[in-house]
């Protein structure tokens, strides 16, 4: 799959990690978490202690731009794998930054604060 996706310009890939909780815990958090983060289920209970009430879908969408960069900063990979607690989605969320930007700077204009 690397291969067609390097051979074909108009192609990309990322890869998440296996836990996506970890893209999620990366729009609120900046650094990976000095603990055993083996385990999806440390990442559920991480994303939901870091916020009240857990990931907030209405909120979080506007903190993208966070994620991009903490992910991007503290990504890591064997290969192509990243390695745990690291993912690659930033990638995919660059792409999507571009097509929302306008639409999250609208929205926080009109009073929306994303803290």
């Amino acid at each position: 799959m690397v291969k067609e996706v390097n051979d074909n310009p108009s192609w990309y890939i990322a890869i998440s990690n296996p836990c996506f909780e970890v893209w999620l815990y990366f729009h609120i958090k900046k650094d990976i978490p000095d603990a055993d983060i083996s385990q999806c289920s440390y990442w559920k209970e991480k994303v939901n202690d870091s916020v009240d009430g857990g990931f907030d879908p209405k909120r979080h969408p506007t903190l993208i731009e966070a994620a991009i960069k903490n992910s991007k900063n503290s990504y890591s990979a064997d290969g192509y794998i990243p390695q745990v607690g690291s993912t690659n989605i930033y990638i995919l969320g660059e792409r999507i930054f571009n097509l929302v930007e306008n639409l999250i700077q609208e929205y926080m204009r009109k009073g929306y604060k994303n803290t």
